[in-house]
């Protein structure tokens, strides 16, 4: 089986959509916000089951987002 690598690729350039990577900083920040809220209704994750637990713990963890949130109008 046969990979496809850089060099088979040529040229082909991929440009990142710029609203794509705001839409899914936006999701990222929605997590976060999320797992913050569930660990302070759980008493810090000890109400939740070890994976549940773990899952909050890294949305939690997310870096916040820099800017504010879009108002979920189309562009």
């Amino acid at each position: 089986m046969k990979y496809v690598t850089s060099e088979m690729l040529g040229a082909l350039e991929i440009t990142p959509n710029p609203e794509a990577i705001r839409a899914l900083a936006e999701r990222r920040e929605l997590f976060r916000i999320a797992g913050q809220s569930a660990l302070e209704r759980s008493r810090n994750g000890r109400d939740l089951d070890p994976e549940a637990r773990a899952e909050v713990q890294r949305w939690a963890a997310y870096p916040p987002l820099v800017r504010a949130l879009g108002t979920g109008e189309p562009a």
